[in-house]
């Protein structure tokens, strides 16, 4: 099951690329059937495992272009935070560079970057171990994944904010993994610079997350 964050950032992207619904996808008749067409040009969805995974072994190339890709965008990131993961992770990062959707219109260029960070934080909250190494790691992987040349305090107190969040949905738990995850934050949590970030943003949805990082940070407190 998705985490609700996780969720709702999915369901906005369907949202914001709703855009490009009328968009008919054509392809190759050597390589796309009627049926396989007809798929795509679907509610996006609906889109199957298998066809996703022969869309994005086709896309921007034999079949479709760029609008095509975009159409059917959220499905597969959808498929790519599933259980077992899609057939074809990775890949996705390949087509994003290739469709350089760091030049996307901004409500898409944000969506889809929030969504690649919620994969990455996923890959931390499942991780066999939980330590300092993996987050310096995982915030160097971010910084290049996103092709952002941020220094470390300008990428921190989001990314620590979201961290409280979900450890803030655990606080029952008794998971010895919960318990040191808690007492790795509370020894690096910065109550006034998680408030200046929330007054700095500029974006709602980043002031949501600070405020709710200070309000789970009142519990563990």
């Amino acid at each position: 099951m998705l985490r609700p964050l996780r969720r709702e950032l999915l369901d906005r992207a369907y949202d914001v690329f709703a855009r490009y619904r009328s968009h008919r996808i054509k392809g190759c008749e050597c390589c796309a059937s009627p049926e396989f067409l007809a798929e795509l040009n679907g509610p996006p969805r609906e889109l199957s495992p298998s066809s996703a995974s022969g869309f994005g072994i086709s896309v921007m190339a034999t079949v479709g272009n760029e609008i095509s890709f975009k159409r059917l965008l959220p499905r597969l990131l959808e498929l790519d935070a599933e259980s077992p993961p899609f057939m074809w992770k990775g890949r996705l990062d390949e087509l994003l560079l290739r469709a350089r959707f760091k030049r996307w219109p901004t409500d898409e260029y944000e969506v889809v970057a929030a969504c690649l960070e919620e994969a990455a934080f996923d890959d931390v909250l499942n991780a066999e171990c939980f330590d300092d190494q993996l987050f310096d790691r995982l915030t160097e992987a971010l910084l290049e994944r996103f092709g952002v040349m941020l220094d470390g305090a300008a990428v921190a107190p989001r990314w620590y904010a979201l961290l409280i969040c979900e450890l803030g949905t655990k606080l029952e738990s008794r998971e010895p993994l919960v318990s040191v995850a808690v007492d790795w934050v509370l020894a690096r949590a910065d109550t006034n610079r998680l408030e200046r970030a929330f007054f700095e943003s500029n974006s709602a949805w980043d002031q949501q997350i600070f405020s709710s990082a200070l309000q789970v940070l009142e519990w563990f407190t």
